[in-house]
C-alpha cells in the first residue's frame, strides 16, 4: 500500500471550512485514498493538529476530528522518539 504523509497544516485546511486550502487538500486526500492509498502522520502532527483546530473551532471540533480518524484502517500514525526527532531534525538542515 503506498502512504501519503500528512502534516498539521493539510489536516487543519480539510477540516476547517474557512481555510481556503479546504478544498484543494480533501480533494487531493479524496482522490489518494479512492486509489487505495493509506494516510501517514505522526503522534505529534496529531497533537499540533487537535491544539490547532481547539483554539480555531473549539473543543468539540477537535474532538469530532480525533474520532473521525481515531482507528481509521486507512491512516498509520507513526511515533517520533528521542532517536527520530534527531534524525528528522538532522534531514532537515541539510
Amino acid at each position: 500500500m503506498r502512504h501519503m504523509f500528512v502534516d498539521t497544516a493539510a489536516w487543519v485546511a480539510a477540516a476547517d471550512s474557512r481555510d481556503t486550502a479546504g478544498p484543494a487538500v480533501r480533494k487531493a486526500r479524496d482522490q489518494w485514498l479512492a486509489s487505495r492509498g493509506a494516510l501517514t502522520t505522526t503522534d505529534y502532527v496529531i497533537d499540533e493538529t487537535l491544539t490547532t483546530l481547539r483554539f480555531r473551532l473549539g473543543l468539540d471540533a477537535a474532538e469530532a476530528w480525533w474520532l473521525q480518524i481515531d482507528g481509521s484502517s486507512r491512516l498509520r500514525i507513526e511515533s517520533i522518539d528521542e532517536s527520530r526527532s534527531e534524525r528528522a531534525r538532522a534531514l532537515f538542515f541539510r
